[in-house]
C-alpha cells in the first residue's frame, strides 16, 4: 500500500475557515515544562504564559510568579543540587580529616565549633586556608598552589609528605579562653613531630616529650612564662610567633634538672651536669638576639631560673635583670594594645609580663635585693580566667612508665593561681622597695597596714586554694611564699620592742618559720623532694635562719635538722639548695651556735666542683655586721668583749637579762636583752634597726634624721609611741607579756589570727 501523501502546512488549495483550521484550534494544548507557583499550589492547569498565565489572570485573578530553580527536574536545578552536595561532602571530608590529624587540644576546639552554631561550610573554608591538609582536600587551582608555595617558609622543618596542620582559626573568645589550658598528661602529638631545626643536633623525640612534660608539670604552674598551647602549637609547625629555638633550648635545659635519665646529663653520674648541652645552645642563640621578642623574654626568665637552680645565683640574678629590661623595652607592662594586635598576642603579653614581675619579686624577697620592676610600673591586667581552662586536670608526671593514682588528679586552675600569685607579689614588691629604697619614715601605722594587707590577701584566697581543699604542689608553695613574705616583713625588726603597738616581730617570724616547715612536711609526704619548685629552697633557707636563732629549743632543733636534710635532698635537682646548707652552716659558725646533732651531719655537706660564675658570699643574703656600743645595763659580763654583730646574731650564752621592774619576768631558755634608751645612738646604730642586704648600703635616704635615741612611730590609735632598739650584745626581743598567749585567738589586731592555728601556738624554747 503506497504511503499517504501529507499536505503541506500552507496549502493554498485549502480555504481559510475549513475543517482543517478547526481541527488545529481544537487540538491538545501546548506542553508546559514548569507551572507557575500559584498553579502548583492549587494543582490547577497552567498554560505557562509570561509574564502571567491565563489561569491566574482570567480564572482566579491572582498574582502569578515563576521559580525555575525550585523545579529539580530541570537540568539547571539538578546541576546546582549536585554542586551543593559536592560542596557539603567536601566540607565534611575536610572536617573529618582535620579531626584525624589535629592535636588533641585543637581537635577538641574544632569539635566545640561543630557543636555550636558554626556553619560547616564556613568552618571547612577556614580550615582549607589555615590548615595544611592532604593534597586531595587542598584547592586544585594554580593560584592556590602558588599561594601555598609563597606562604610556606623555605626553611620548613618538616618534609613535603608531612600533613601536620597549623593552628585552627579561632574566634576572639576562643583566643582568650583556650589560652594556657593546663594538661600535663602529655604534650600531644605535636612534640613527636616537632621540627628538627629547633636543634643544631637532632634530638630524640621521646626525650623531648619527656622533658617538656616534666617542665609543664613541675615548673610551669608556678613560673608560668609560656602560654603552653600556643607554644606547643608553634613548636610543632615551625612557627616563631610563640616559639623559638632559644626558648625551646632554655626550657629543655631547666627540665633536665628534673629528669633522672642519663641522656639529660653531660655526665650521667653527675646531676650537676643536667641540661648543660641545651643551656650552652641557648647561650649561643641568646648572643645572636639583636631585637627584643616575646620568646626572648621568656627564654631569659627560664635561663635565670636554671642558673639559680644550678647554684650560680649571681648569674641568675643578672639574667633576670636582662629579662626585666627587655620586657620593659617591649612595653609588656603597658595595657596599650597596638593596632592590628590579635587577641592571642595581647593575652600572651599579659602572661609573660606577670611571669617576669613574679620572678623579679621572688628573687628580690629571697635574695634581699631591690626590685627592678616596682609594682607601680604595672599597668596591665592579669590574664583572664575561664571555666574551661580552670577545670583542666593536673596530674603528677614522673616518667612514661609510672601510672598515676586518680586521687592525685585535681583541677589545675592555672590562671586563677597566677592571679593570686601576682597579687601577693605586688604586696611583696612594695615591701622590698620600702626596705631597700625608703622614701619616707616607716611608722608603726605603715608596718601594721602592710601586715594587714598580707592578712587580707590570705583571707580572700579562693576556697579552691585553701589547704583543706587542695594538695596541688604549686599551691603549697604559694602558701610558703605568703609565710616567707610575712617573715621578711618582720625580720628587720626582730630586735625591736613593739609590744606597745601589739606587734611581736620575733614571735611572728617563729610562727612563719614553723608553718614553712609544716608545709615542707606535707610537700615531702605527697610528692617527694626530687621535683620541687625552685622557690622552695629560698623559703626554707629563710625559715632555717629563724630556727637557728631559736636554738636550743627542741622544736627549732627538729625543724632545723629536717630542713637541712630537705635542702640536701633537693640539691640533686637544685644545686642552690646545697649552697643554702653552706649558708646555714656559716651563720651557725659566725653566731657561735652549735647545730643540733641531727643537722651536724648535713652541715658538712658542701657543693663540689668549681662554679663557672661565683655566687655572692652568704653575708649578702643576710644583715650586715654593725658595731654597737654597749649601754651600762646591756654590757656583757667581765671578760666578754663587744664584737661586730648582725641584727640576727643571737646573744652569747653568758649574758644575763637585766632587771626591769616595769616588765614582767618569764621563764625562758632564750636569754633576752634591752638597751639603755637614754644613750644616743650614732648613725650606724640607728641604721641597724633595718635589715639591709648589703654591708655598704646606707639606709634610709637622708630625708630625715635617724641618729636619734629611738625610732618615733605613731601607733594605730594615733598616740605617740616609741619603739626602743635592742642594743648591746642583744639579739632576740623579750618574751611577750603574761596575757599575750590568751589574746591570740580573740582580740583584734593580734598576731595573725587569719594564719590559722595561732590559738594553739605558744612561745616556747
Amino acid at each position: 500500500m503506497p504511503p499517504r501523501p501529507i499536505r503541506p502546512k500552507n496549502d493554498p488549495s485549502v480555504p481559510e475557515g475549513s475543517d482543517a483550521g478547526s481541527d488545529s484550534k481544537g487540538g491538545k494544548r501546548r506542553a508546559v515544562s514548569s507551572a507557575c507557583i500559584p498553579c502548583r499550589k492549587r494543582k490547577s492547569k497552567c498554560d505557562g504564559q509570561l509574564p502571567a498565565c491565563s489561569t491566574c489572570v482570567a480564572v482566579y485573578r491572582t498574582e502569578c510568579s515563576y521559580d525555575a530553580d525550585s523545579d529539580h527536574r530541570r537540568k539547571g536545578a539538578l546541576k546546582r543540587d549536585i554542586q551543593s552536595l559536592q560542596q557539603q561532602n567536601d566540607a565534611l571530608d575536610v572536617i573529618v580529616a582535620s579531626l584525624k590529624s589535629l592535636p588533641e587540644t585543637e581537635a577538641i576546639t574544632l569539635l566545640h565549633n561543630l557543636r555550636g552554631d558554626t556553619n560547616p561550610n564556613e568552618l571547612a573554608d577556614s580550615l582549607r586556608s589555615n590548615v595544611r591538609l592532604p593534597h586531595s582536600f587542598a584547592p586544585q587551582t594554580l593560584e592556590a598552589d602558588f599561594a601555598q608555595q609563597i606562604t610556606t617558609p623555605n626553611t620548613a622543618p618538616y618534609d613535603s609528605s608531612t600533613t601536620f596542620p597549623p593552628p585552627l582559626p579561632r574566634t576572639d573568645s576562643q583566643d582568650s579562653t583556650d589560652l594556657n589550658s593546663y594538661n600535663p598528661s602529655t604534650t600531644s602529638s605535636a612534640i613527636m613531630e616537632a621540627p628538627t631545626t629547633w636543634f643544631r643536633v637532632p634530638q630524640d623525640a621521646e626525650l623531648v616529650e619527656h622533658l617538656l612534660s616534666l617542665y609543664h608539670c613541675w615548673v610551669h604552674p608556678f613560673y608560668c612564662f609560656v602560654s603552653w598551647d600556643h607554644f606547643l602549637h608553634d613548636m610543632g609547625r615551625g612557627r616563631t610567633e610563640f616559639c623559638s629555638a632559644l626558648l625551646v633550648n632554655a626550657i629543655l635545659s631547666f627540665a633536665c634538672h628534673y629528669s633522672d635519665r642519663a641522656m639529660a646529663r653531660t655526665d650521667p653520674s653527675n646531676p650537676g651536669t643536667a641540661g648543660e648541652r641545651f643551656y650552652a645552645e641557648a647561650k649561643r642563640l641568646l648572643d645572636l638576639v639583636d631585637k627584643p621578642t616575646i620568646t626572648s623574654v621568656q627564654a631569659l626568665g627560664i635561663m635565670s631560673l636554671r642558673e639559680t637552680s644550678a647554684g650560680r645565683d649571681s648569674n641568675g640574678y643578672q639574667l633576670a635583670g636582662r629579662c626585666v629590661r627587655m620586657a620593659l623595652e617591649m612595653g609588656l607592662h603597658l595595657s596599650v594594645i597596638k593596632n592590628g594586635m590579635r587577641p592571642p598576642e595581647a593575652e600572651v603579653r599579659k602572661v609573660v609580663f606577670w611571669a617576669v614581675f613574679n620572678l623579679e619579686t621572688i628573687i628580690a624577697v629571697g635574695f634581699g635585693r631591690l626590685s627592678q620592676l616596682p609594682r607601680s610600673a604595672a599597668d596591665i591586667e592579669t590574664p583572664s580566667t575561664n571555666s574551661r581552662s580552670e577545670t583542666v586536670t593536673w596530674r603528677p608526671y614522673e616518667d612514661v612508665n609510672v601510672s598515676n593514682s586518680p586521687s592525685a588528679e585535681q583541677p589545675a586552675r592555672a590562671m586563677l593561681f597566677k592571679d593570686q600569685l601576682s597579687k601577693l607579689s605586688e604586696l611583696a614588691s612594695d615591701m622590698v622597695n620600702t626596705f631597700y629604697a625608703p622614701r619616707e619614715r616607716f611608722t608603726s601605722r605603715r608596718l601594721a597596714a602592710t601586715y594587714a594587707q598580707y592578712q587580707s590577701w590570705y583571707q580572700n584566697l579562693p576556697d579552691a586554694f585553701r589547704l583543706e581543699n587542695t594538695s596541688l604542689p604549686h599551691v603549697l608553695v604559694l602558701h610558703m611564699y605568703y609565710y616567707g613574705c610575712v617573715l621578711h616583713l618582720f625580720r628587720p625588726y626582730i630586735k625591736l620592742d613593739l609590744r606597745a603597738a601589739n606587734l611581736y616581730p620575733r614571735d611572728t617570724c617563729t610562727f612563719c618559720a614553723n608553718e614553712i616547715s609544716a608545709l615542707m612536711n606535707a610537700l615531702r609526704a605527697m610528692y617527694g623532694l626530687r621535683r620541687v619548685t625552685l622557690a622552695v629552697t629560698s623559703h626554707l633557707l629563710s625559715a632555717s635562719t629563724i630556727h637557728l636563732l631559736n636554738l636550743p629549743s627542741d622544736e627549732a632543733a627538729a625543724h632545723l635538722s629536717q630542713g637541712l636534710h630537705d635542702l640536701e635532698a633537693m640539691s640533686v635537682n637544685h644545686r642552690f639548695a646545697a649552697r643554702a646548707v653552706d649558708i646555714v652552716r656559716s651563720l651557725s659558725s659566725k653566731w657561735k651556735i652549735a647545730l643540733p646533732e641531727g643537722a651536724a651531719s648535713v652541715a658538712v655537706y658542701r657543693m663540689t666542683g668549681q662554679r663557672e660564675i661565683s655566687s655572692p658570699p652568704p653575708s649578702t643574703f643576710f644583715a650586715a655586721s654593725i658595731d654597737r656600743k654597749q649601754s651600762s645595763e646591756g654590757k656583757t659580763r667581765s671578760g666578754e668583749s663587744s664584737h661586730q654583730q648582725s641584727p640576727f646574731e643571737p646573744p652569747s650564752g653568758g649574758t644575763q637579762l637585766p632587771h626591769h621592774p616595769s616588765q614582767p619576768q618569764h621563764s625562758t631558755s632564750i636569754p633576752t636583752f634591752y638597751s639603755d634608751p637614754t644613750i644616743p645612738l650614732d648613725a650606724q646604730q640607728a641604721q641597724s634597726a633595718f635589715w639591709t642586704p648589703f654591708p655598704s648600703q646606707v639606709m634610709p635616704i637622708p630625708q630625715y634624721d635617724m641618729a636619734s635615741t629611738m625610732m618615733e612611730l605613731s601607733q594605730l590609735d594615733g598616740q605617740h609611741q616609741e619603739w626602743h632598739l635592742y642594743g648591746g650584745s642583744s639579739g632576740p626581743p623579750p618574751p611577750p607579756p603574761q596575757d599575750y598567749h590568751g589574746r591570740h585567738g580573740s582580740a583584734p589586731g593580734r598576731l595573725d589570727e587569719d594564719m590559722g592555728g595561732m590559738e594553739n601556738w605558744h612561745w616556747q624554747s
